[in-house]
């Protein structure tokens, strides 16, 4: 009869951090898909296929919600208790350093608020 083992405290603390930087990871690839969707209204207006103020509306809402993955991103970093808080896996995806991800999480690039 095979019993089964528990994992020790490292898997256990590994096993507990991937929910959480897949939460990280997927808001900063939406973040970065949005802040693309906001440059494109740029092209709309230059094209003039959307109204000015149809594109301001659309512009005021693509950084709301901007801002509210900022704040989820920070909410979960802070639930992060007792833990460094630095993003670390074995090969960076999508070409990003644990010090990019770090100065993306703490603010460091900021939405461009003049394209409002």
């Amino acid at each position: 009869m095979k019993t089964e083992s528990k994992p020790k405290y490292g898997q256990a603390t590994a096993m507990a951090e991937k929910p959480y930087l897949e939460q990280i990871k997927f808001c900063l690839n939406a973040r970065g898909s949005l802040e693309e969707l906001v440059d494109d209204l740029n092209i709309c207006a230059d094209e003039s296929y959307l109204s000015a103020s149809e594109i301001s509306l659309l512009k005021e809402r693509g950084w709301r919600v901007h801002r509210v993955l900022n704040g989820y991103m920070r909410w979960l970093r802070g639930r992060k208790q007792g833990a460094a808080l630095t993003l670390h896996e074995d090969s960076p995806a999508y070409g990003w350093s644990d010090n990019d991800l770090d100065e993306l999480l703490d603010g460091a690039i900021e939405s461009p608020a003049s394209t409002l």
